[in-house]
């Protein structure tokens, strides 16, 4: 590289940037409160067959969804993990395909050789779509696949079918026999999008910032592995999740530490009494939103009251500061704005009453 502009950020692209979701914290004897602790935001390693040697262009899913890349010429693989993944499916034309679970950041795999013969190869184009400032990655099927790089916007003419997207490229592009990896582009668009900030600070103190776009449908956007450009620089990875979203698609677009959440149990108010045959609890906790920014910024809070599952188990919500308090799941939800500089203080308080002779596990 000469004459080259440099451009430095405090951007951690290795952080992943898929904003967290609460589990409903079901309360009954003998159960532990939802544990958050994941294995992995992203998993990278090696694809290999039985002899060491790298296998490049493997394929490498999210079990159950269509999340998935393919290995470089060394045979090396980076994935995001969604949320609630638990398993890798990792396949090759010619090798038995390999499902494992999710152990770790770091998976390294050896694929063992399939007898049967190989009667057909099909190729499935592999490109990447741009939304404002979002790119992303999308493939009709998990089988093998070309990538690499064009800095031209291609001719593209897009044929929907029952059960897939077909993206024929009017102009002709040529494709070299150099064991290389090509991507194409496929198409751009340039999409409005409302933009909020989105926090869970039980799971992750961290603020995330959401985009989230109308009419999304009419774009034929498949899930994939998207990459973050804030202001022309890398600033991570996220995923695009097509599969729950309503008529507004919600895309991560990474974390931001100019907005500065902290969650503290209030221990003052955190009691244990008994009331005749009963024995009652109670939680006290204390979330703190700052807004370090120079602009305004809209803000939603999540946090949760447990849900019980047994008739003699009593969960009673004393305080949650106006927020809204959905019964079924025990999400409590914040949503407000801050002006420059200004802070908010939510509090959340909820008692919990069983029988005095058992014993009850709340968080």
């Amino acid at each position: 590289w000469n004459n080259v502009t440099l451009r430095f950020s405090s951007a951690d692209p290795n952080v992943s940037g898929v904003a967290p979701e609460l589990k409903t914290y079901f309360l009954n004897y003998n159960t532990q409160p939802p544990s958050y602790k994941r294995t992995a935001d992203g998993v990278s390693g090696k694809v290999t067959d039985n002899t060491g040697e790298p296998l490049p262009g493997a394929t490498v899913n999210v079990q159950g969804t269509s999340i998935g890349t393919v290995t470089d010429m060394q045979g090396n693989y980076s994935i995001t993990i969604p949320n609630n993944a638990t398993q890798l499916t990792y396949s090759f034309i010619g090798f038995n395909s390999q499902t494992l679970p999710i152990t770790g950041s770091v998976m390294n795999v050896a694929l063992q050789e399939n007898q049967m013969d190989l009667e057909e190869v099909v190729v499935v184009g592999y490109g990447t779509q741009k939304k404002g400032k979002v790119i992303g990655s999308i493939a009709e099927k998990s089988e093998m696949k070309i990538r690499g790089t064009s800095s031209l916007a291609i001719p593209t003419e897009q044929v929907e079918t029952q059960t897939t997207v077909n993206f024929e490229i009017k102009t002709p592009y040529s494709i070299k026999s150099d064991n290389k990896s090509y991507t194409v582009d496929i198409e751009f668009y340039d999409l409005t999008a409302f933009y909020q900030y989105y926090c869970v600070p039980k799971i992750d103190k961290d603020a995330f910032l959401i985009a989230h776009i109308v009419d999304w449908e009419k774009y034929s956007l498949l899930e994939g592995e998207a990459t973050i450009f804030f202001e022309e620089t890398y600033v991570g990875k996220t995923l695009l999740d097509v599969r729950n979203a309503s008529d507004t698609l919600e895309i991560s677009l990474g974390r931001d530490k100019k907005v500065s959440v902290t969650r503290e149990k209030i221990k003052d108010f955190t009691t244990k009494q008994f009331i005749g045959n009963k024995k009652e609890e109670t939680r006290t906790w204390k979330t703190t939103v700052k807004n370090n920014k120079n602009q305004e910024i809209n803000m939603i809070v999540l946090d949760q009251i447990p849900v019980s599952t047994a008739e003699d188990i009593e969960v009673n919500a004393l305080n949650t500061s106006n927020a809204k308090h959905d019964l079924e799941s025990g999400e409590i939800k914040w949503e407000f704005t801050l002006k420059p500089s200004d802070k908010k203080e939510l509090d959340l308080k909820y008692s919990v009453k069983y029988p005095k002779f058992r014993n009850l596990v709340i968080e």
